[in-house]
């Protein structure tokens, strides 16, 4: 569920991407944690202090994460699965 919502918002990001420039595209916190996984402000903080969340950039008083480091989060996730719950 949450790869398939991780996967259009990256295909979104790809699609509104500046051409020609080599960049890792930034993803608001409040879009990860809305859009994406669709939880609570508590919990998104208590996720984030106990490091379960990638390393975050802060640009003025929004936090933002880098594609790639959700990407190799979302690799880890997914081989960190047990083999019954799929």
């Amino acid at each position: 569920m949450y790869l398939v919502a991780a996967e259009q918002a990256f295909e979104h990001i790809s699609k509104n991407k500046l051409q020609g420039c080599i960049v890792d595209p930034l993803i608001a916190d409040k879009t990860l944690r809305e859009k994406i996984f669709g939880v609570s402000n508590v919990t998104w903080w208590h996720w984030r202090k106990q490091g379960k969340l990638p390393k975050s950039l802060t640009i003025g008083r929004r936090r933002f994460y880098r594609r790639s480091d959700i990407e190799a989060w979302f690799d880890e996730m997914v081989t960190a699965e047990p083999a019954d719950a799929q």
